[in-house]
């Protein structure tokens, strides 16, 4: 759908149109944001707004590759460099410095040495504690400590794809390249898009809607994913429609 100017007394489309996207892939990496919005408002007659249009260029795959404002340049030197703090400012900080040895409130207790993270896919994955501070994956630590240092370029799997599962008879070790080998299965992609299951939903809208703070638990709990659904459905109606009437 072609948008009319304002002057034309008709409203902004609720969908970016061909032109707009053509003007955020043309002008953001070197213009940014404010640029290409005041593009927009010259050459359709309205605003979209500096978020919206950074989040358009955010879901095209376009990054802003020119200079950032407000940020030091590279050999700058800072104001304070060298100089010491007072003996009276110092005496009035003192009473809220960090003492030597502190340890912050949420520092995992002794003998509480695995943790259990999600990652951005919704993956449980089970972490073993090596030190204060120091993290690592249960399944490596395992596989280490019967096997030995793991060599460059391999990885530990999980025979069964359970990734709480970190028995050692359910490890094995592959190259990062046959793993990606093994990932790199065009159909059974398709077919997971195709099917819109709950793996697939939770995946999509951490990708190319952002939501980084909702496991897929939670997400099945509150009947988000079946609202997500329907989006992408929607979604996908919408463009296969644009899509035939070009």
């Amino acid at each position: 759908m072609k948008g009319k100017r304002k002057s034309d007394n008709a409203a902004m489309p609720i969908y970016w149109t061909p032109e707009e996207e053509q003007i955020i892939r043309e002008n953001y990496p070197a213009g940014g944001a404010d640029f290409c919005e005041e593009i927009i408002r010259l050459t359709t007659g309205w605003s979209r707004g500096r978020r919206n249009v950074m989040q358009k260029a955010m879901k095209m795959r376009i990054k802003y590759q020119g200079p950032h404002k407000s940020t030091y340049k590279k050999g700058r030197i800072p104001e304070n460099k060298g100089k010491k703090m007072s003996k009276q400012l110092y005496e009035k900080c003192a009473p809220t410095m960090f003492k030597k040895g502190h340890a912050p409130h949420n520092q995992k207790a002794k003998g509480d040495d695995i943790s259990i993270r999600t990652d951005n896919r919704g993956v449980k994955i089970l972490y073993i504690r090596l030190a204060v501070g120091k993290w690592e994956y249960l399944s490596r630590h395992t596989w280490r400590s019967f096997f030995g240092k793991i060599p460059p370029g391999h990885i530990i799997i999980h025979k069964d794809g359970d990734t709480m599962n970190c028995r050692i008879e359910n490890l094995a070790m592959i190259t990062k390249a046959e793993n990606a080998r093994r990932n790199h299965n065009t159909a059974a992609i398709k077919r997971k898009a195709a099917e819109l299951g709950d793996e697939y939903i939770i995946s999509y809208m951490r990708r190319y809607e952002g939501i980084k703070d909702i496991d897929l638990e939670t997400a099945r709990a509150n009947g988000l994913i079946d609202v997500w659904r329907e989006q992408i459905r929607l979604k996908r109606l919408i463009a296969s429609l644009k899509s035939a009437q070009r």
